[in-house]
Formats: C-alpha cells, structure tokens, sequence
C-alpha cells in the first residue's frame, strides 16, 4: 500500500511539472489597412477591392508555421450600400500579378496553389452616416500555413458594392502559433 502511495504521488509530481513546461500557445492579431483609391466605382463579385498599390496585402506573422482562427473587417462606408466579402489567404504570393482595385479576381493554378484558406465574411453593424460597416466571419474557421513569414491576403467584393471615394477598409486575422 505504501509503495502504491509514493508511486502515485511520483506520477502525480512528474505529470504537475510537465505542465507547468509545456508552453502556452501565443494568439496574435494581425491587420492590414489600406485605402481605396479616389472614386467612387461600384464593385460586382469577385472584384478585387485594393488601394492604388496593385499588390496583395501581407500580414507579418511571428512564425513560420501556423493557424488562422478568425478574421475581421471594418469598412468605412458612409453609405447605404453594403457589401459582402471574401478574403483569400495565400502563403505565397507567386502567380499573383498586379491586383488590381475593382479588377476581376480570376486565380490562376499557381495562386490556387498557394491559397491556405478562404474567408466569408457577413456584415454585423451597417454602415450609416454616423459609424462604420463591421464585418465578421460567418462560419468558425481554420486555415494552417507553414514555411511563411507571414499571409498574403485578396479581398475581393462578393456581390455589387458601391464604396466610399478613398474609403479605408481594414482587414484583422487571429493566429496561433501550430
């Protein structure tokens, strides 16, 4: 009985300091703003809504290695027009040439390729003189990426939109480390 005791107080010690060695996943958001060029151009699905600098947005993350568990988007439409919206994740940015504002998003197999996962989002809080339009993913979600410094993000409009001139949208995802 006594050899039964120590051997589970033994247990329990060993399983109490693996536990206090393992190591805590760190959750870090990462955004992304950019704005819109000067015009007010309505969007139809699968355009590409951008700045004027025709590259994908990238989010700088603090591993290689990882996963995506939620995303956000604010826009600041002052308007009565509100969209819905798709963000493609991507690990790489090859095959991805001048993405273009307002410009159809057709994905090549090479960016194909590289899409780690895709983003619905739906609005939340309607975008009205006095306050942003705030969107929110519509499903739980996980992307997981590896070999990257960081994610290329798309976003692209999922049906007409008719923005804001300049307006800035700012693009949030959540990730953990894998």
């Amino acid at each position: 009985m006594k050899r039964i005791l120590i051997l589970g107080l033994l247990l329990l010690s060993v399983s109490i300091l693996q536990a206090q060695q393992a190591p805590r996943p760190f959750i870090g958001t990462y955004t992304v703003s950019l704005t819109r060029p000067g015009n007010s151009t309505a969007y139809t699905a699968a355009d590409v809504v951008n700045s004027a600098t025709a590259r994908a947005s990238l989010f700088t993350t603090d591993w290689k290695k990882g996963a995506v568990s939620g995303a956000t988007l604010v826009v600041d439409t002052l308007n009565a027009t509100n969209g819905t919206f798709r963000l493609f994740l991507l690990k790489d940015t090859t095959g991805v040439n001048g993405i273009t504002d307002n410009a159809a998003f057709s994905p090549t197999p090479a960016v194909l390729r590289n899409i780690v996962g895709v983003v619905d989002f739906t609005l939340v809080v309607t975008g009205t003189s006095s306050a942003t339009g705030t969107y929110a993913v519509n499903r739980d979600f996980k992307a997981y990426f590896s070999g990257a410094t960081g994610l290329y993000g798309i976003l692209t409009a999922s049906a007409a939109w008719v923005p804001d001139s300049a307006g800035v949208v700012t693009i949030g995802i959540t990730v953990a480390p894998d």
